[in-house]
């Protein structure tokens, strides 16, 4: 918020004046300009509110968010104007105003969230001397702004704070809900003013306490009339408190300023609950039916003539519309119907009504698309469009184009699994979408054919476990997360990701098994279809290192690139989370050092390595069951199963968790904590306690499809292959420090190895030596080497890629750098030939015995003259 005052600055003491009436309890903060105290606007009880005593501006960090100058601080506390809270203002502070006005400028922000709290848009009050002028713009990606709130869903003041309470205060305008706010209740009100309150915003005040305030005028009282009519059957109850003694165009804000309290405003809403109120008929207009000219029953869909004395004529197979649909936005309308297909086949499909506009050509060709079959001639296909695009049903549906938990619902492409909210949720896009989410078997079947035989190998049992994860991430709020298992061919780890696809879906030829071939933007397709579920990508080299690098961060990111449509504008990026298991014969590191790139620690958190070979003798698997003559057999065996039962335990699954969400996701959460608390030191890096994050959900997972019967294991099988494998995890990594770092250390020894005896010079040597594109000097300490890098070599060179500071700083902590008292991690040292220069001096005891004057193997060596110059 901004507001400024023309020819008026308050002085210090005016300011402190003003502290002492308005805001008591303030206390100075030691080393700080500003005084600290309990936030009036919003009555808080913390420290969490600052006014500066020099410039009289003050900002509310908790609830209110927001921040003022006196003036505004004082009409947000009155419900005052601008310009009676400067004469207020002036009055506190002692000023006498010549001429009886105040010359008073501002504004004054609304911010509409959604329920999560993220900003949708701004309502922007500003008051001037001509008079109130309000504005509307929307929160974008960027977090800056644009002036117009087009396609912004349409939400209502302090939705998380209506959501959350019982009874609601409704008012006409934000500065309103705010007093009412610092009277201690929960208001609301619409953006857009009287008359733009829409049954959507009903639905968010089911099962609650209305109380309505209407404003003293015309428009105030149909706005009134508006909101108990579309509450009207959906809230609890609704109360329509008029206040007295209000003037013409009234509201609270007078009211209260006319020496009312809220005490006096609680005794009015009691004596209206005590007084029965009026019944609103529901405004709405009546669902139109078609019964006067279609018939729709069991036989077919008919043409009921006018003159009732004519039979009706059959037009079509039976087809009934069930339900309006529209999307969690409130666009997308159009409606779910049922049909008979030339088959005898009952289908189900969501008909956009934009598709029935004109021809309709677009909505009727879906449908003989399914196989349903109107009898022949336009005047039928036109007729069975009227029939669709009249009749409009009371039952409303939603529609998403995502896959995945939404409320207590999982959506699949072709189904919904769990407990229905206030209304039914599908799946629906404009394109056709292929899918894999099939079923074959039984539960039984799956798990005495398939997950038994897991026991004891931790590979499979962490990926089957991993399979189970995805659900869980929106519950945590966890970010996507990738597992690779690394081995050469022949190791089972194409097995591991058929049998953990296994869990979900699949098909008779490859299973639930996707690959990396593709482009990072084709996988980001593939990966929108598999919101909070799992998705197998096989052998690694199959894809480039360039798509691998931008795939990984969009798949843990769970964003896709933002691209342009025909015209140039942008179109909506893939948004998902999920969990996906991948293969190859090497790691991404390798993978990608083949290509001259570097793995950051960013990628080793997102896509986890594990050693697909358990070092047992048989490749991935720690236990082959004794009815298999080796891991062969046994692997052609599950790859087989998993190919023949499918899908059925994400079903049964997903039947228990969105049943008990709150319990489910109680019990995971303490579970992934104590996996973290066991396994992770307070010492270790940011990076470890990450990946612990992850592999204590994926044991959390998996112990939950066990509790559920689904798996077979026994109680722990889980959580001890996620504990065996994120310690091979850590063992592969090489510590538990920050992996960038670790990288960086490990360069500065590969190039002290390689150049040491060609680009190092000897301090102290008799004979002056010639070297080649020296990269610093070295100077023996008995049998050892103290190595100086020059600053720039070991920034451009030594450390390329890397943080230098970051690597220098850890070295010298862990006693591998030499440094001089101050903040320099450099020493300057007096060297042949350069003078006085600044070196980085690596210490003997950074390499042991390894490399020292006898067994330093590049000792004498320098390179060819072609690769630098003579110094």
């Amino acid at each position: 918020m901004s507001l400024r005052t023309q020819g008026t600055p308050w002085t210090p003491r005016e300011v402190q004046r003003f502290i002492d009436e308005r805001c008591p309890g303030m206390k100075r903060q030691h080393g700080s300009d500003e005084v600290r105290g309990p936030c009036p606007v919003h009555g808080g009880k913390d420290p969490n509110f600052s006014i500066n005593p020099k410039t009289g501006l003050a900002q509310c960090f908790s609830q209110c968010s927001r921040g003022w100058n006196l003036i505004a601080l004082e009409a947000e506390l009155s419900g005052a104007s601008l310009k009676d809270a400067f004469k207020a203002v002036a009055r506190i502070v002692g000023r006498q105003s010549t001429n009886g006005t105040a010359q008073a400028t501002g504004k004054r922000i609304f911010t509409y969230t959604d329920s999560m709290r993220k900003p949708l848009r701004d309502v922007v009050r500003t008051d001037t001397e001509q008079g109130k002028r309000i504005n509307q713009r929307a929160h974008d990606n960027t977090g800056g702004f644009r002036n117009n709130v087009k396609g912004v869903p349409d939400v209502l003041y302090r939705l998380p704070e209506v959501l959350e309470a019982q009874q609601v205060f409704i008012v006409e305008g934000e500065p309103k809900v705010e007093l009412l706010r610092r009277w201690g209740r929960t208001a609301t009100c619409n953006s857009g003013g009287a008359g733009k309150f829409t049954s959507e915003h009903a639905d968010v005040l089911k099962g609650k306490s209305l109380v309505i305030l209407p404003d003293n005028d015309e428009p105030g009282r149909k706005h009134a009339e508006l909101v108990r009519a579309l509450c009207q059957g959906k809230a609890e109850e609704i109360l329509t408190v008029e206040l007295p003694g209000l003037g013409p165009k009234g509201d609270i804000v007078d009211w209260a300023r006319a020496g009312n309290t809220k005490e006096t405003l609680l005794a009015l809403v009691d004596d209206t609950r005590k007084t029965p109120q009026p019944q609103t008929p529901n405004t709405e207009p009546a669902p139109r039916t078609c019964e006067s000219e279609f018939r729709s029953d069991e036989k077919g869909l008919y043409l009921v003539p006018k003159d009732r004395t004519k039979e009706p004529q059959w037009i079509a197979p039976p087809l009934t519309v069930i339900a309006r649909t529209r999307d969690f936005n409130g666009d997308g309308a159009g409606v779910l119907i049922e049909f008979t297909t030339w088959e005898g086949r009952r289908k189900q499909r969501i008909i956009p009504l934009k598709t029935l506009m004109g021809e309709g050509r677009e909505g009727l060709e879906a449908l003989l698309d399914a196989g349903y079959q109107p009898k022949r001639g336009r005047s039928c296909f036109d007729r069975v469009k009227d029939y669709i695009y009249s009749t409009n049903p009371s039952n409303w549906v939603r529609i998403t184009a995502r896959t995945g938990m939404h409320g207590s619902s999982f959506v699949f492409p072709d189904r919904t699994i769990g407990a229905q909210d206030t209304e039914q949720v599908l799946f629906y896009s404009e394109e056709p979408v292929t899918h894999r989410y099939h079923t074959a078997g039984s539960v039984t079947d799956w798990r005495e054919g398939i997950g038994l035989l897991c026991r004891g190998n931790t590979r499979l049992v962490l990926a089957v476990s991993a399979a189970f994860a995805g659900p869980l991430l929106p519950l945590l709020k966890a970010q996507s997360a990738g597992l690779h298992f690394r081995a050469l061919s022949s190791k089972g780890k194409t097995t591991a990701l058929l049998v953990a696809g296994s869990v979900w879906g699949g098909d008779a030829q490859t299973g639930f098994l996707d690959t990396w071939k593709s482009t990072a933007a084709g996988l980001e397709l593939r990966a929108s279809l598999h919101n909070h579920s799992l998705l197998t990508l096989d052998e690694i080299g199959l894809a480039s290192p360039d798509e691998v690098s931008e795939a990984i961060y969009a798949l843990c990111n769970g964003t896709g690139k933002i691209r342009a449509t025909r015209t140039l504008t942008a179109r909506a990026s893939s948004q998902f989370t999920l969990m996906f298991l991948s293969s190859g014969e090497r790691g991404l590191s390798e993978y990608l050092r083949a290509a001259g790139r570097v793995m950051k620690g960013g990628q080793d958190v997102r896509l986890i390595e594990i050693p697909a070979d358990s070092e047992s003798g048989q490749g991935l698997f720690e236990k082959v069951p004794p009815e298999f003559e080796n891991p062969a057999t046994f692997a052609n065996a599950l790859k087989e199963r998993a190919r023949r039962y499918y899908g059925t335990p994400i079903e049964a699954y997903l039947h228990l968790v969105t049943s008990n969400i709150d319990a489910v996701t109680q019990q995971v959460q303490n579970r992934r904590k104590v996996f973290v608390q066991k396994n992770v030191t307070k010492d270790d890096s940011g990076e470890v306690w990450r990946v612990a994050e992850t592999f204590g959900l994926i044991a959390a997972a998996g112990e939950l499809a066990t509790q559920l019967g689904i798996t077979g294991w026994k109680p722990g099988e889980a959580q001890c292959a996620a504990e065996v494998c994120f310690r091979s995890w850590i063992d592969e990594r090489g510590g538990t420090g920050a992996r960038d770092i670790e990288q960086g250390i490990r360069a500065v020894r590969a190039f002290i190895g390689k150049h040491g005896g060609s680009r190092f010079q000897k301090v102290g040597h008799q004979e002056p030596e010639r070297i080649v594109n020296r990269a610093g000097f070295k100077e023996a300490k008995g049998n050892a080497h103290t190595y100086y890098i020059l600053s720039d070599v070991w920034k451009d060179e030594v450390c390329v890629g890397f943080e230098s500071k970051e690597v220098a700083k850890a070295m010298a902590a862990r006693g591998f750098l030499a440094r001089e008292r101050g903040r320099h991690l450099s020493i300057r040292k007096t060297m042949p030939e350069l003078g006085l220069v600044r070196v980085y001096a690596v210490q003997p005891a950074f390499f042991g015995d390894e490399l020292n004057e006898d067994n330093d193997p590049h000792d004498g060596e320098s390179e060819p003259e072609s690769q630098g110059i003579t110094v």
